[in-house]
């Protein structure tokens, strides 16, 4: 995304695969979430910090996964385990929120602030947002959702250590290459916590923006590519295919899909012609999750490119470790919709097509306008 905004002569074609195109406002986020998980835990590490496994059990986040299908796998027709239409998906987890002592059916309500939190998005103590909020999906129970936001709980007898990659790998690179001038912390575990934990939304989220001294860019001017001009690119012919997983837990599909929207509203619909973004229900960062994540991004760019097709869907096949490991289903450009045609195998992309969902009638599951 960078090379199309700054390097439009570079390449003809390019897939930009959950793009981390805000980096420096998704590594706040990911103190922001930490903070949020930590409020929940119910044990410290053996540094004295928020022990995040215990914010959430497995079987916890398995019951919010659980209540989010329940309530909008079926919003696009079929009840399938995917949730393609996503937009309607309007889940709120205080419905989980236990009347009584916490039990494996419910949540604390300490476990549905969390939610609630990290789900609205980083913001400052005046509300005001740092980073994009984020939508409910299936995966949001699956090991790689989990491997981000919360880590996993020591095995017996082993020390506990937060190993969720917000706390390790934010806790290294939000000092060091994201705050300016850089924050000299030790680079241990419990130091890299400790910073997380103590991040400053109002006095510290600010400086991605600062400038200081030898450092002559902030980290948003040197790493951000969130511009929406794109008219060198364009000019000289060059096709955009991004794609982004619903479920990725480290750059939110909304922060990419608002950019894809200003990008179409700032071109006036053209930029339709020659970028065009794939969300993957249920995919995590770039592969996992309980999802079709398996397709030929590549290809489809040389077909656009060499061959002038532009990509109208991108059949995807489902992991070996989906509990649907045989399924295919169309990818569908922004904003249209996969919608089950009515008939025959749902693990057949065959029966399904990419339609805007004002345009298709889920009961009958037949179109009554157009279809993409």
């Amino acid at each position: 995304m960078v090379a199309s905004q700054r390097f439009p002569e570079i390449f003809d074609g390019i897939v930009a695969g959950n793009p981390g195109f805000n980096l420096p406002k998704a590594a706040v986020a990911q103190a922001w979430d930490s903070q949020a998980f930590a409020r929940a835990a119910t044990e410290t590490d053996i540094f004295g910090n928020p022990y995040l496994p215990t914010s959430f059990s497995f079987a916890d986040l398995g019951l919010v996964a659980g209540a989010v299908t329940a309530q909008c796998d079926k919003l696009d027709g079929l009840e399938d385990q995917i949730i393609d239409n996503l937009p309607a998906c309007t889940f709120d987890p205080a419905v989980l929120e236990c009347a009584g002592e916490k039990n494996e059916s419910c949540l604390s309500s300490e476990q549905v602030t969390a939610l609630k939190d990290v789900f609205g998005g980083a913001r400052n103590s005046l509300g005001e947002e740092i980073y994009s909020d984020w939508p409910y999906d299936t995966s949001i129970g699956t090991v790689d959702w989990r491997v981000w936001k919360l880590g996993f709980p020591a095995a017996e007898g082993e020390a506990k250590i937060n190993n969720s990659l917000n706390v390790t790998l934010g806790g290294s690179s939000l000092p060091y290459i994201f705050m300016s001038p850089p924050d000299d912390i030790a680079g241990t575990g419990q130091e890299n916590g400790g910073y997380i934990f103590d991040f400053d939304f109002d006095g510290d989220a600010p400086r991605i923006f600062a400038t200081s001294g030898i450092f002559t860019e902030s980290s948003m001017d040197f790493m951000s590519a969130a511009s929406t001009d794109l008219r060198a690119f364009s000019r000289r012919g060059g096709k955009l295919i991004v794609y982004h997983g619903n479920s990725d837990p480290v750059f939110s599909v909304n922060d990419t899909i608002d950019w894809y929207r200003s990008l179409l509203r700032n071109s006036g619909g053209y930029a339709f012609k020659f970028v065009r973004l794939f969300q993957v229900p249920g995919m995590a960062h770039c592969s996992g999750g309980n999802a079709t994540n398996e397709f030929e991004a590549l290809t489809a760019i040389v077909d656009w490119v060499e061959h002038g097709r532009a990509p109208r869907q991108i059949i995807a096949g489902a992991a070996g470790n989906t509990p649907w490991p045989d399924r295919e289903r169309p990818l569908c450009p922004y904003p249209t919709q996969t919608r089950y045609l009515g008939e025959g195998d749902i693990d057949d992309a065959a029966n399904f097509a990419c339609v805007l969902p004002n345009c298709f009638d889920v009961k009958a599951g037949k179109f009554f306008k157009h279809h993409f």
